[in-house]
């Protein structure tokens, strides 16, 4: 093979093949963070409300990891980290726990809908308050793809997704609240 050819080269004995082509079919960034509808449709292009859903999956993430909860067993794994390829294998996509977290299926509804983060109550606003939003975005997409009637709810809070203020209005009315816990009241960590 021609030194320089795009097909394959040897270096220090590993082969690599054709990078480019590899990165073209699989889906980039972090999984546990990437939005449903991205998980959905891998080519769909981003938008601000994907932006702010990934922001909501780290702090959740974060949250489950380093704040004192009430589900130390929690499925993370299930949650974020579950990996799928798709039938021809040219897709890798990861967190499939996520197409149902916004669903009261049995597994979320155990794990996700009893999570109470008590020693924090902000950090627990703030968690509700955003899940509220994306779960009315996935109810949202849901319905426009089935024909089902959208509720008024379900709209207006798609609708604060449209830019990142409602969710910035959110965070600075959580940081001026008194009620955060001190360090040792509240952070663990409880791994994965």
């Amino acid at each position: 093979m021609a030194r320089g050819s795009s097909h394959a080269r040897w270096a220090s004995g590993i082969l690599f093949c054709a990078l480019s082509e590899l990165f073209t079919t699989i889906s980039q960034g972090t999984w546990q963070f990437i939005p449903t509808a991205q998980l959905l449709n891998p080519d769909k292009v981003y938008g601000v409300s994907d932006e702010l859903e990934s922001f909501f999956l780290v702090i959740l993430y974060e949250g489950i990891h380093w704040v004192v909860h009430n589900k130390p067993s929690l499925g993370v794994k299930y949650l974020f980290d579950g990996v799928q390829a798709d039938p021809g294998g040219h897709r890798i996509t990861g967190g499939k726990g996520k197409f149902c977290m916004y669903t009261l299926s049995p597994h979320t509804d155990a794990v996700l809908h009893q999570l109470r983060f008590e020693r924090s109550p902000p950090f627990a606003d703030i968690l509700r308050e955003l899940f509220l939003l994306f779960k009315s975005l996935a109810i949202v997409n849901r319905n426009k793809e089935s024909g089902e009637e959208l509720q008024d709810q379900d709209i207006s809070n798609v609708k604060k997704l449209e830019n990142c203020g409602a969710v910035v209005q959110l965070m600075k009315n959580a940081v001026e609240r008194v009620d955060w816990p001190t360090e040792h009241e509240c952070c663990c960590s409880l791994g994965g």
